[in-house]
C-alpha cells in the first residue's frame, strides 16, 4: 500500500492514513495514477430506499398493465363491451347478455296466405350477437285458426306456444322472454288457412354483441 498526501488549509501536505485495529498503521490505498481507492465493507439503506427487488416487482407490474393493453385493443375492449374478468385473475371475457346493442323490431303479413299449414320463419340471428325476444304475436285476420310459435335453430321447431281459434280480434300473443343464439329465429305456423286469407304477425325484443 502507499499513503496518500493532500494539501491542509495552511497549504501545507498531510499524509491520510488508517488503523486496521493493531499498532501498525494502514496507509489509505490508490491505485497508479494516485486515485483514491475505497471498499465499503458495509452499508446500510435509507429507510424507503429503492431495491433490485423492489424494482423487479414494478416491471413486472407494468408489463400486466402492458398486457392487458393489448388484449383490450384485440377484441375492440376500448368500447367495454364486456366485463373483463381477467381484471381479477381470470383470463377471460364474459358476455354481458342482459345488456342492449340495437332494438330488435319485426313484422310482416301475407294477404294471399295459401290453403293449409302455412310457416312463416322470421330472419336469423347472425354470428356474434344474441337476441331477447320479448313479445311475439300472430293471427287471421280473414278467420279463426290454430296458430303456434317458437324457435327455429335451422333443424327442430322448438314450441313456445300455441293457441287455437285465433283471430284479428283474438291473436296469438307470447308476453315472454325468448332467447336466441346464434344460427337461431322466430317462427310461426298457421294452421287451417284457407287460400287468400290475410295474415299478420310480429315479434319485438332487443340484439346483444357477443364477443
Amino acid at each position: 500500500m502507499s499513503g496518500v498526501i493532500i494539501p491542509d488549509a495552511r497549504g501545507g501536505l498531510v499524509w491520510i492514513h488508517g488503523s486496521d485495529g493493531t499498532a501498525t498503521p494502514v496507509l489509505v490505498s490508490v491505485d497508479a495514477s494516485g486515485h483514491l481507492q475505497l471498499d465499503v465493507l458495509t452499508s446500510a439503506l435509507p429507510s424507503g430506499a429503492a431495491t433490485a427487488a423492489n424494482q423487479a416487482t414494478e416491471i413486472t407490474a407494468l408489463q400486466l398493465i402492458d398486457d392487458l393493453r393489448a388484449a383490450l385493443q384485440s377484441v375492440a375492449g376500448d368500447s367495454l363491451r364486456g366485463t373483463i374478468i381477467s381484471l381479477i385473475g381470470v383470463t377471460s371475457y364474459v358476455n354481458v347478455l342482459e345488456g342492449y346493442n340495437a332494438q330488435y323490431m319485426e313484422a310482416g303479413s301475407d294477404l294471399a296466405a295459401p290453403a293449409g299449414t302455412v310457416t312463416k320463419t322470421l330472419s336469423v340471428v347472425p354470428a356474434g350477437e344474441a337476441w331477447l325476444i320479448g313479445r311475439l304475436s300472430a293471427w287471421n285476420a280473414t278467420r279463426a285458426v290454430t296458430i303456434d310459435t317458437g324457435v327455429w335453430d335451422g333443424t327442430t321447431m322448438h314450441v313456445i306456444d300455441a293457441a287455437t281459434n285465433t283471430s284479428s280480434g283474438n291473436p296469438l300473443a307470447v308476453g315472454k322472454d325468448v332467447w336466441l343464439k346464434a344460427g337461431d329465429a322466430v317462427r310461426f305456423r298457421f294452421y287451417g288457412t284457407v287460400l287468400n286469407d290475410d295474415l299478420y304477425w310480429n315479434a319485438f325484443g332487443k340484439k346483444m354483441k357477443v364477443a
